[in-house]
């Protein structure tokens, strides 16, 4: 609706957002078949889908959890590692030299704002700097703080289902939503 740019980078986000709840509750629903171990994997897959949603207070909950300690863990490692990249690059101007005039020869035919700031020497140790640290982010964070965080989730989603287990008839909450949840119901 909106399209363009803008309209591409809010879908994106979007998107971004629909695949991380997603891929928690896959991570969930397993986690849950494993607790349920005394019933088929199916029945108890459909339960944890049902939990997933039913709690939408531990829901709310666990979904702030992945995302504000995702954009403290951006903030805090991406930018210890982007200052300390910016430091070591901030010093290499004579070794950076050779990739700002081939950049620089790229773009000067390009117009636009994007253009004018990379023909800029100073915004070459900050583009490195950002993309250095988002690396390092990305792969500190998906490493180490990500595992701990599904922990901590898992645990919030076990807590909030054991008194509370899905009964057949509350199946029908997502029944009604989803084809292939309700062609799973049915299977099971």
């Amino acid at each position: 609706g909106i399209g363009g740019d803008a309209g591409g980078t809010v879908g994106s986000i979007i998107s971004s957002v629909i695949q991380t709840i997603v891929a928690y509750l896959c991570d969930c629903c397993l986690g849950w078949v494993f607790f349920r171990s005394n019933v088929s994997a199916g029945k108890a897959t459909c339960e944890g889908a049902v939990l997933f949603f039913k709690h939408g207070k531990t829901f709310t909950k666990n979904m702030g959890r992945v995302f504000g300690i995702g954009l403290v863990s951006l903030l805090l490692i991406g930018g210890v590692f982007g200052g300390l990249t910016y430091a070591i690059l901030s010093t290499q101007s004579v070794t950076l030299a050779p990739i700002y005039n081939e950049i620089s020869q790229v773009l000067s035919d390009a117009e636009g704002d994007l253009a004018r700031i990379l023909q800029n020497p100073a915004t070459i140790p900050v583009l490195f700097s950002a993309i250095g640290g988002l690396i390092m982010w990305g792969f500190i964070h998906s490493t180490f703080i990500r595992p701990f965080v599904l922990v901590g989730v898992l645990r919030n989603y076990i807590e909030s289902g054991k008194d509370d287990i899905p009964s057949e008839s509350s199946f029908s909450i997502l029944d009604s939503k989803s084809a292939k949840f309700r062609k799973l119901h049915n299977e099971i």
